[in-house]
């Protein structure tokens, strides 16, 4: 045993398929974990500007019960492979439903990475970015009734700290590795 990683005993308190609840103790600690099962996607959908700078992304907009008020998040979805081929035909599938978007170029989609959270929730999202600019061009899907949990909010906003959920802070800082020089 490493005495700066001692040995826990696991038992799983419950189960439904998506999420567990585990219970960890040894001689002097205990305490609970939450994992999630399910495989999921997690998108940010942005636009550039005419010098290709980011300029804005779409968050979506949901009432935090546990800790009050109306919160941001990135568009977060199940991936569920018996329905898709891809994950890029999830993440096409997911924009088309939650914004309206559709016939997305595989070229605007990015790649972010794996981004994980830990602690007290174990999660993993397949995140992707996706350029949405000429496919938003012509609308102004913001104001159409079926999409009034989404909300613009200026990329400058975001790093700085003005939409402070994790997910979007990774999302956007990973996504600025494709547009820095």
């Amino acid at each position: 045993m490493n005495p700066s990683n001692p040995e826990f005993d696991k038992t799983e308190e419950f189960s439904d398929g998506k999420y567990s609840v585990y219970s960890f103790s040894n001689s002097s600690n205990k305490f609970r974990r939450i994992a999630c099962d399910e495989e999921s996607i997690c998108i940010l959908p942005f636009e550039l500007n005419e010098n290709n700078q980011i300029t804005n992304v779409y968050l979506f907009k949901y009432d935090d019960y546990l800790l009050g008020g109306s919160k941001l998040a990135c568009i977060t979805d199940t991936f569920d492979k018996d329905k898709f081929d891809s994950h890029f035909l999830a993440v096409e599938n997911s924009l088309e439903d939650k914004m309206g978007v559709s016939n997305i170029d595989i070229n605007d989609c990015y790649f972010l990475g794996n981004v994980s959270h830990g602690i007290p929730f174990s999660k993993e999202y397949r995140c992707y970015a996706v350029n949405i600019t000429s496919a938003i061009s012509e609308r102004n899907f913001l104001n159409q009734p079926a999409f009034s949990d989404l909300e613009k909010i200026k990329f400058s906003k975001v790093v700085n700290g003005q939409a402070p959920d994790s997910l979007i802070l990774s999302c956007s800082l990973l996504l600025l590795s494709y547009f820095s020089e």
